[in-house]
């Protein structure tokens, strides 16, 4: 078969690592540009006090979203990211579905950050928590994780204060 051929395989290598060397750069030139501008550097640093929220995340949402200051709200922030619920009725059937219009690398991205702040952030474990307790279905609470972390990034950075885990509880209602 024309993939078995040696030259191919070579050719496959070769171009494999080159494009593995080039994402290094490009790793590299990204954290050189965000330590380089003293808001981007400080936004970054702020961004991971928050549990969940590591380097590779922080630099992800200064690339690819908005800057939050520019932004009226958390929830457009949400909506750009595109994990905000969306309605869907058809006929007497009514339901809430994942938005899909809004940035797919962010979606992907924090996706990862989202599963490991519902061990380690007690803000998104708490939500989590009540989801379970409600019956949700696994994907939907990783969705609502996603979107609780994204609304957390949004306030630190609008704040300019690191995270605290104390601001971010729901009041109990008897």
């Amino acid at each position: 078969s024309p993939w078995s051929d040696p030259e191919v395989l070579r050719s496959l290598r070769s171009t494999i690592r080159h494009l593995e060397k080039e994402v290094v750069s490009a790793d590299q030139r990204l954290e050189q540009l965000i330590s380089e501008d003293e808001t981007y550097s400080t936004i970054s640093d702020l961004l991971q006090t928050i549990p969940g929220v590591g380097a590779k995340t922080a630099q992800l949402i200064l690339s690819e979203m908005p800057p939050a200051w520019q932004c009226s709200s958390s929830r457009a922030w949400v909506a750009f990211a595109g994990v905000c619920p969306q309605p869907f009725q058809s006929g007497t059937s009514s339901y809430s579905r994942l938005s899909r219009m809004g940035s797919r690398r962010v979606r992907a991205g924090m996706y990862m950050a989202a599963l490991v702040a519902m061990s380690w952030n007690p803000a998104v474990a708490e939500l989590v928590a009540r989801l379970k307790e409600r019956g949700k279905r696994g994907k939907l609470i990783v969705m609502a994780a996603m979107n609780k972390l994204i609304r957390i990034c949004y306030g630190v950075i609008k704040s300019r204060k690191p995270f605290d885990p104390t601001l971010n509880t729901t009041p109990n209602i008897a």
